[in-house]
């Protein structure tokens, strides 16, 4: 449109070339590269014509949804975007992913951790996968360690992934470094290495993964020999624990309560 524009009127043209945030209007992005470049301030007869791929908030939502939640990696959506005439560079397209998680999703992430402070009972896992760059050799271990809050002692479900490099006791010790309550975990020694510096913190073992070992046992011994006939009354009773627990979901905190005082 400004192709066929008359510009005799304009004094100056500025062409602005790079990354511009689309919450802002022209005279607010004016103001910015003033004050950047300590420029004098300029007159109405100036025209500034912003150049360059400009990522409104609906585009990136669109696209981190279809790569988080629908799982279709950039270059998929990148080829889409082309059979409808829109070049798209992959490095642009992540840079998006960066650069709206650090400036937007942060805050959100931020607001989770604290109020999962909040909650008397958190739990935590790990689990490794491998990125193809990170500035270490080929066939690295990174892990993504995930802690949730309690489903019986909190109304909102807080779910965070925190991305780390290693296994090591520093991820989870700086991730909980403000929390004090119960900790549940599969066992892992981190955890309890952790519980020993940490005069607030309490680590539970997980029932899901103890009656997983008297399963393996069961397998391993074969049903009748003694050692897994005991394991075989653990797994059993484990079994009643989870039948017992899944009959207060749904219910309120009131109404577990009087049930498992019923009990």
């Amino acid at each position: 449109m400004l192709r066929n524009a008359d510009h005799s009127s304009f004094a100056s043209v500025y062409v602005v070339c790079g990354y511009t945030d689309m919450r802002l209007g022209i005279d607010s992005l004016a103001m910015i590269i003033q004050l950047r470049y300590h420029l004098p301030v300029f007159p109405p007869e100036v025209l500034f014509l912003f150049c360059g791929r400009r990522a409104t908030a609906s585009v990136v939502s669109v696209m981190m949804n279809a790569k988080f939640a629908n799982h279709q990696p950039l270059e998929r959506q990148i080829q889409f975007f082309k059979s409808f005439g829109v070049n798209l560079k992959s490095n642009t397209a992540a840079n998006w992913m960066i650069n709206a998680s650090e400036q937007y999703l942060s805050i959100i992430y931020d607001e989770l951790h604290k109020h999962l402070y909040d909650s008397e009972v958190i739990h935590a896992d790990e689990t490794p996968f491998q990125v193809i760059r990170d500035d270490r050799s080929p066939g690295s271990k990174s892990y993504m360690w995930v802690y949730r809050n309690g489903e019986c002692s909190d109304k909102h479900p807080v779910i965070i992934y925190d991305y780390q490099p290693t296994r090591k006791t520093d991820p989870p010790e700086e991730f909980l470094k403000d929390y004090n309550g119960v900790l549940v975990t599969d066992g892992y020694q981190v955890y309890h290495t952790l519980e020993k510096k940490r005069e607030g913190l309490k680590v539970a073992g997980c029932w899901v993964h103890a009656k997983r070992k008297y399963t393996e046992i069961i397998k391993a011994l074969g049903k009748e020999k003694p050692d897994a006939i005991i394991a075989a009354e653990a797994e059993n009773r484990i079994s009643k624990i989870f039948h017992e627990a899944n009959l207060l979901d749904g219910l309120s905190k009131r109404e577990q309560k009087n049930c498992s005082n019923r009990r």
